[in-house]
């Protein structure tokens, strides 16, 4: 029975991912206006590298040539501006798990594309100490645990886990980020700002409920103070082409899947595994448009598609929120 009930979610979410009340195709805010991008990034999470298999390091490679194929497609715009991974880089954090995330990943992307990664206090941090794993994270990559990079005059602000065992985010990380955001909308408080960490913000999207049990605290009253932020996080592993993915309330979240495996929350059991839930491997392709319209497609790495689309009219403006629940449960229809 609840094999069948996965089954029948499953279904629903493609279903749901494919209801025009669910903005499946994208919908331009001007009749006629052609979405011409000025900066693309793939936004993924849960990459999972282990020693002793090399499933997931292929999935990197089929993610990142998922990201060139897409922009070599496109005759206005043919970059790929930056990779953004929201944490759980590898399994059991060791050295040379990291080690070989690194390889991987530089193997699979040119100089023109930008790594933006963050470390997680979970799979990241079995091995070391917190405070050893940030630093051997920089070591490898050349990045900092904790970033604020601009491409192409957008704004991107990573969080990885404290370097104390004690403390998830502490404060100091927590000052640092309003800081960062509000340095980033003064200079333009009509361009989205971009930020990622690992866990999901409680209470947005599919995952982060306090039953799911996969969403934190922490940032919410930071990230209520900015409209203009955009928010990508994993960790839970819920699907992004469940429509719930992607909310939208005094900012925007957005839901980015798992490179390694998907669960649901169905029938009341959380964590909830289908058969055959490790052979899923998702991303989002995000392109950003001179009006600062955002146009996610959600990838199926593994199949080489895209799965679900969604165009976001600038969400600076807090008078653009078409994914609110309310608006969202006053458009859907049950699945049949």
């Amino acid at each position: 029975m609840k094999k069948l009930s996965a089954v029948l979610l499953s279904l629903a979410i493609i279903a749901a991912a494919a209801s025009p009340a669910f903005a499946a195709a994208p919908q331009s805010s001007a009749a006629g206006d052609e979405f011409i991008p000025v900066i693309r990034f793939i936004a993924a999470s849960d990459t999972h590298v282990k020693e002793s298999d090399d499933t997931n390091l292929n999935r990197i490679d089929k993610m990142l040539s998922l990201g060139y194929e897409t922009a070599r497609a496109d005759p206005n715009y043919d970059s790929l501006d930056a990779v953004l991974i929201a944490g759980d880089l590898t399994n059991d954090g060791t050295k040379a798990e990291f080690d070989r995330f690194t390889a991987a990943l530089n193997g699979g992307k040119s100089d023109e594309t930008a790594f933006l990664g963050v470390v997680a206090k979970n799979h990241d941090g079995y091995e070391m100490k917190r405070s050893e794993m940030r630093g051997y994270y920089n070591s490898v990559t050349g990045n900092d645990a904790d970033f604020h990079a601009v491409i192409n005059g957008y704004h991107f602000i990573g969080l990885s886990a404290s370097e104390s065992d004690v403390q998830h985010y502490d404060l100091k990380q927590l000052s640092w980020l309003d800081s960062q955001l509000a340095e980033a909308t003064k200079e333009d408080p009509t361009k989205p700002v971009f930020i990622m960490h690992h866990e999901h913000v409680m209470g947005t999207v599919y995952g982060s409920s306090l039953y799911d049990g996969w969403g934190v605290p922490y940032f919410t009253g930071i990230l209520n103070k900015y409209p203009q932020a955009v928010d990508f996080s994993g960790h839970s592993h819920y699907p992004l082409n469940d429509p719930r993915s992607l909310w939208q309330g005094r900012f925007t979240a957005i839901g980015t899947g798992a490179i390694y495996y998907s669960e649901f929350t169905v029938e009341g059991i959380r964590t909830y595994h289908p058969e055959d839930s490790d052979a899923t491997a998702t991303c989002w392709i995000v392109e950003v448009d001179a009006a600062n319209r955002i146009h996610l497609r959600g990838m199926d790495v593994e199949a080489g598609k895209q799965i679900c689309e969604y165009i976001l009219d600038n969400p600076a403006d807090p008078a653009n929120r078409e994914y609110t629940p309310a608006k969202r449960r006053a458009a859907s229809k049950a699945p049949v």
